[in-house]
Order: structure tokens, then C-alpha cells, then sequence
């Protein structure tokens, strides 16, 4: 089976700037996301599944200038020695095709590599890591202090007369619990606000994300 094209797949034209490429990449993660699709048929799943692994691989050789710079020349973006033919069109399906690409996609492939494991890889390894910036804790903090902004509102009145039962917006943890994807918030009397449904996501899930 031939390759996917990588830029076909991130949705972005071949000139496309780095800028153009991460925002792609970033609705596309979105879009597929493992998490939007768990109450879905186990068919529609298992597509959203290779979808996403498939938009990480492609984000992970399109943002790295040594890997573009091969896939655009070779087709493959372990460059020539590993390429059976043609560039960027002509996916020859040589050895990165089926195999590991080097140490990192064989680390990536035991321990789902360093930005996360498995579903929550971001961003590739070599490019940024969001533990160590400090960016997946703030957008946490963000989106679970507009949590407590929606929550206090509707303690302290409800001017905006917010529906209760409707409140889409979820908390988030950088831990996939399933005990606290639905839940239910302030129990133990009026001090601790109102009684109501609520739900916990994975942090990279977060609408903050987008």
C-alpha cells in the first residue's frame, strides 16, 4: 500500500510556512483526538485512531527541517539510502515505510516518546516538550480557572442565567482517569456551591488547546 502524502494529510500545500503547518496540525489532533470519539462505534474509533497517529507522524517530519528537506527530495524522511524511488510524489515504500526511522521512533514506538505516551504526544520529541516549558500546566490552570469562573458565577447569582445541565465546558488533568470523566461537583452543602454534573478531560483535549 502506497504512503500517505504527509502534506495531504496535515491538509497544507508544499510551501506551506512553519506557521501554516503547526496550525494545521494542531485542528487536525483536534479533530481526530482519541477522546472525542469514546463513546463511538469500535469501527469509527479504530479510524479516528489511525487518523491521529497518522496526523502526529506527518506533523513530526513536516516541522523537522532535516526530515522535510528529506521527505520533500527523496520521498522519505530518512533521506536517500532508504528511499526506492521518486520525491515527495512518488512514495518508493522503502525501509522507514514499515520500520523505525532512528532511535528516537524506536523509543517513541516502546514508551510513546518523551512529549507524552501514546495518545498524549503533543508534539514530536525533538521539537518540544511541554512539561518541560511550563505550556501544558498553564493551559490546565487556564482551563480549569474558567471552570471555577463559570461555577462561582452561578453561586454568586447567576446574572447571565447559565443552564446548569448544559455546561459544556470541561475540566482537565494530564492524566487520562476514566474514574473522573464524569463526575459530579459540590457536594457537602451551599458553602461548596451547587450540585451538578461535571467532567474531567485529558489536558491536551482542552478547548484552551485550539
Amino acid at each position: 500500500m502506497a504512503k500517505k502524502n504527509y502534506y495531504d494529510q496535515l491538509g497544507v500545500s508544499k510551501d506551506a510556512t512553519e506557521k501554516d503547518i503547526k496550525a494545521a496540525y494542531r485542528k487536525s489532533v483536534m479533530m481526530y483526538h482519541p477522546d472525542r470519539f469514546a463513546t463511538k462505534p469500535e469501527a469509527e474509533r479504530k479510524t479516528a485512531e489511525d487518523n491521529f497517529k497518522e496526523v502526529n507522524h506527518a506533523y513530526d517530519v513536516l516541522s523537522n527541517p532535516e526530515k522535510k528537506e528529506n521527505y520533500d527530495s527523496y520521498g522519505s524522511e530518512d533521506g536517500p539510502k532508504y528511499n526506492t524511488g521518486g520525491g515527495a510524489g512518488g512514495f518508493g515504500g522503502g525501509f522507514s515505510g514499515g520500520g523505525f526511522g532512528g532511535f528516537e521512533d524506536i523509543f517513541s514506538q516502546f514508551f510513546g516518546g518523551a512529549a507524552g505516551g501514546g495518545y498524549a504526544q503533543v508534539v514530536p520529541m525533538e521539537d518540544i516538550n511541554l512539561h518541560f516549558t511550563g505550556d501544558l500546566h498553564a493551559i490546565g490552570c487556564a482551563n480549569n480557572l474558567l471552570c471555577a469562573l463559570i461555577d462561582n458565577h452561578v453561586h454568586q447569582g447567576n446574572v447571565c442565567n447559565i443552564d446548569t445541565r448544559r455546561i459544556l465546558f470541561k475540566r482537565c488533568m494530564d492524566m487520562n482517569d476514566r474514574a473522573l470523566r464524569d463526575i459530579v461537583v459540590g457536594m457537602g452543602g451551599k458553602i461548596n456551591g451547587f450540585v451538578r454534573e461535571d467532567h474531567f478531560q485529558i489536558t491536551v483535549a482542552s478547548e484552551v488547546m485550539a
